[in-house]
Order: C-alpha cells, then sequence, then structure tokens
C-alpha cells in the first residue's frame, strides 16, 4: 500500500483503539497499541501526524464514554417515574404480538428516540408532533441490551396498553411520511401480486423488510438453512451491488453521455435506499458505492480500499458502539478482506508483465 493509504489506516486504528479503552478493562492493551501506531507514524516524519493519532485515540474514548453519559442521565431522571415527552412521530411499525399491536418510533427534542410499544393503535401518522404523557419506563437489567440501544441510538424501549397523547402538530407536507406512506404502499402492491412465500422471500432479500408474518418467515428460513445460504435473506452490500449492476447494464442500452448515466445510477441508489428497510452492511455498500461514483465527477482515483476506511473512519465517528457488534465487524471485516485481495490480484498482471518486458 501507498503512504497515504497508510495513513489512513493508522488513523483509524487510533480510533478503534481509543473506543476499545473505553469500551473495556483491557486499558494496557489499547495503550500499547496507540504507542505502537505512534511509533508506526514516525517513518512520516512528520509532527502533525502524530499528534493526529492521539487525538482521535481521544476522541474515540471520549464519545464513546459520553454516549454512556448520556443513557445514564436520562435513566437518572426518568426510571422508575412518571414522565411526559413532546416529539416527531419518526415510524410506525405493526406487530404481530398478541399484546402490543404497534410500536411507534419519536424523536424528542432533546434528541433521544423513544420506542412505545402500545395495545391500542394511535391515530397518528409520521411527521406529527405530539405530546405523549404519564409514560414509564426501566432501566435495562443487562448491559448487553443497554448496549444495543445505544448503537441504534434508542434511549428506551416503553411498553404501555394505551397511549396518553396529543397531536400539537400535523404538517401539510411531511417528506418522512410521503417516504413511509410510498414504501408501505410498495410492500401492499407487492404482497398482493405475489404468494405468501415468494413475498417473504423478496420482502427480506430485497426490501430489507421484517414485517411479515413468522410462519411464512420461519418456513423460509428452514428452506434456506437448509440449503446453506441462510445469509442471503439478511439483505447486505451484495443485494445493492446485483441491482445497480443490472440497472448499469440497462443504461448501456442507453446512448447518452457517460456522466449523465453514473448521475442517473447515485439516483437509482438514493430512491433505492429510501424505498427500504437498511442494515448496517446496506449502509456500508451504499457509502461506499456513492464514494465510488462521486470520485470520476471530482477528477478523483477510485480505490475500494481506501473507501472502504474512510466510510468506516466515518461510521465509527458517528457512533462508536457499533464496533462491537458482529453485524458491523463482519461486513467490514470481510469487505476489507476482499478488497485487499482484489488489489493484490490486480496487481499481479501488471508485475508479470513489467517482468517479461
Amino acid at each position: 500500500m501507498t503512504g497515504k493509504y497508510n495513513k489512513i489506516i493508522l488513523l483509524l486504528f487510533a480510533l478503534i483503539a481509543g473506543i476499545v479503552w473505553q469500551h473495556t478493562s483491557y486499558h494496557t492493551v489499547a495503550l500499547s497499541f496507540l504507542l505502537i501506531l505512534f511509533f508506526a507514524s514516525k517513518m512520516y516524519k512528520k509532527y502533525f501526524y502524530s499528534l493526529a493519532l492521539v487525538a482521535l485515540f481521544s476522541i474515540g474514548a471520549i464519545h464513546h464514554s459520553l454516549q454512556y453519559i448520556k443513557q445514564k442521565q436520562f435513566y437518572d431522571r426518568v426510571a422508575g417515574k412518571t414522565f411526559s415527552i413532546v416529539g416527531i412521530v419518526k415510524n410506525i411499525r405493526n406487530q404481530e404480538s398478541r399484546r402490543h399491536k404497534q410500536c411507534i418510533t419519536i424523536d424528542t427534542y432533546k434528541h433521544k428516540t423513544l420506542q412505545i410499544y402500545t395495545r391500542e393503535q394511535p391515530n397518528i401518522q409520521v411527521g406529527d408532533t405530539i405530546a405523549v404523557n404519564n409514560l414509564t419506563c426501566k432501566k435495562p437489567i443487562k448491559q448487553s441490551f443497554a448496549n444495543y440501544l445505544i448503537k441504534e441510538h434508542i434511549a428506551a424501549n416503553i411498553f404501555t396498553d394505551k397511549m396518553n397523547y396529543n397531536v400539537i402538530k400535523r404538517p401539510s407536507f411531511s417528506f418522512s411520511r410521503w417516504i413511509f406512506n410510498k414504501r408501505e404502499h410498495l410492500l401492499e402492491a407487492v404482497k398482493t401480486k405475489m404468494g405468501s412465500r415468494p413475498f417473504a422471500m423478496f420482502s427480506s432479500m430485497f426490501l430489507g423488510n421484517k414485517k411479515i408474518k413468522k410462519k411464512e418467515n420461519d418456513r423460509v428460513k428452514k428452506r434456506f438453512k437448509l440449503w446453506g445460504i441462510l445469509h442471503f435473506l439478511a439483505r447486505s452490500g451484495l443485494h445493492l451491488i446485483v441491482f445497480l449492476i443490472i440497472c448499469e447494464l440497462l443504461l448501456k442500452c442507453i446512448p447518452i453521455h457517460i456522466i449523465i448515466k453514473r448521475l442517473i445510477i447515485l439516483l437509482i441508489g438514493i430512491v433505492y435506499l429510501l424505498l427500504s428497510w437498511p442494515s448496517i452492511s446496506f449502509i456500508r455498500a451504499f457509502s461506499v458505492f456513492i464514494l465510488y461514483k462521486t470520485s470520476p465527477l471530482l477528477n478523483k482515483k477510485q480505490d475500494l480500499v481506501y473507501l472502504i476506511t474512510v466510510v468506516c473512519f466515518l461510521m465509527l465517528i458517528y457512533n462508536p458502539m457499533q464496533l462491537f457488534f458482529l453485524d458491523f465487524q463482519l461486513s467490514f471485516g470481510l469487505t476489507f478482506a476482499l478488497a485487499i485481495l482484489t488489489r493484490q490480484n490486480s496487481k499481479k498482471p501488471a508485475q508479470n508483465n513489467a517482468e517479461k518486458k
């Protein structure tokens, strides 16, 4: 790898070391790792770069610490108490549970996201500003579940038979409501034109939506498990790449400028993201796709290893807790390995040609 790629990878490792320092008790290991990175950076003979390693180590540790502090402060204020919130409805999801029929996701003005599970379906829409009263919640008993809530940016899950609420404002137009309705209409339109089993497969593999009957979901999972391809049901970057490759092949038949084709592919990718239910691996693939397609437009070289490193760096800066969950580790670990192998294999023909000359 060139020095340019080594530099950003070392910065990424420094950030990871800081997050690990805060999350685990292996402080000596994390500090030793930072020292190794620090001495490795001496090859660049730049004092500023060494300071950047230390700064990113500190940023990773501080940001991850703040995630715990904010969660603790929230539960110290509300755990075991009755409280009220005012926020905007971001999502409404039907549940198969006999006790709770709907899950309503609300973003409060204090940047907290609550999921309220209720038996009675309230008369609200996505995009509404509502006030919810007489809520109670408990602090998670297991730290693993508390970590999961932090990773998902959820302050708490609240369960109630009836939601005591008032609609404060319903905007005449809401982009989030428009997208939500389009997704739901698309899902219903596909469901009416497919059998239950094909719909379960299509919904899971291409839309990333698990809102299907448990009986059909288990039946499809059993068949895929028997074939040894159960991972295909968990929509990943592979599904996005296959979809976009098909779109690119179709666009090749249209005689338009290549820049316009790239812009059309970008637009198709964005629409696909908005009309589906993305996962970590899908967001990773979509981010790399955006950078990969915009690089030629900005006269930048396309390098997959470099782009994946940048995306991983940005995602950990945004949410350090992701580092400790298997979906993030597998998504980036496998992608890094494949990208590095692809680069090495692409260099071999050039080296062989040079040796022949």
